[in-house]
């Protein structure tokens, strides 16, 4: 965060700015209910030989304060009998609590990355939705200056097979929903400390 809580999110390749971008993410909206939050990350290529393309995708807050989401869409990979394409999903990142969270060993409350259904007919049959990626704040008793939250994969999103550009924009996502999520305690907390 070159400009501090306020101003765009670079996630580099490696330990410092001297490697390539990955991923940047600026506001291209408000931070109310209904901002949008513009991603650019490159095009993973890999073998290809050819330079990777820069394309942009779009993250959608909606909601109120406590019960936000976060909605995007990215091209997974689309596999079977000769088909080797990509098509768009939905992934919103939701609250979460208690159960699916224990994994982190970390806060009892935090976020869940839920897989949303693909057509209406996925949507009319009841099924649950995967959960593909959680994080929490660390813990009280584990926070420091070098932690301050934890991430991980799940069901699909652990395996792979939604693809290096999903995994990309899943980690600078979490990043965007915790820089946010800073940017409104500090606002909160600048605003009582004036009143």
């Amino acid at each position: 965060m070159p400009s501090g809580w306020y101003g765009e999110l670079i996630l580099y390749s490696g330990p410092n700015t001297d490697c390539p971008r990955l991923a940047t993410v600026k506001d291209g909206g408000e931070l109310g209910a209904h901002s949008l939050i513009t991603i650019t990350l490159p095009a993973l290529l890999p073998g290809s030989g050819r330079e990777c393309v820069v394309q942009e995708e779009e993250m959608r807050v909606h909601g109120s304060l406590r019960s936000e989401a976060y909605e995007f869409a990215i091209p997974i990979p689309v596999g079977g009998q000769g088909h080797d394409g990509r098509q768009k999903e939905k992934f919103e990142w939701r609250r979460a609590r208690g159960d699916e969270l224990r994994s982190l060993d970390e806060s009892s409350r935090g976020w869940k990355l839920v897989r949303l259904s693909l057509s209406a007919e996925e949507e009319d049959d009841g099924k649950d939705q995967e959960i593909v990626a959680v994080w929490a704040d660390a813990s009280m008793f584990q926070a420091s200056m070098t932690k301050a939250a934890r991430f991980q994969f799940l069901g699909s999103g652990a395996t792979g097979e939604l693809g290096d550009l999903w995994t990309l924009m899943a980690a600078v996502t979490f990043l965007r929903v915790w820089q946010r999520k800073m940017q409104l305690t500090i606002t909160t907390g600048t605003a009582a400390a004036v009143a």
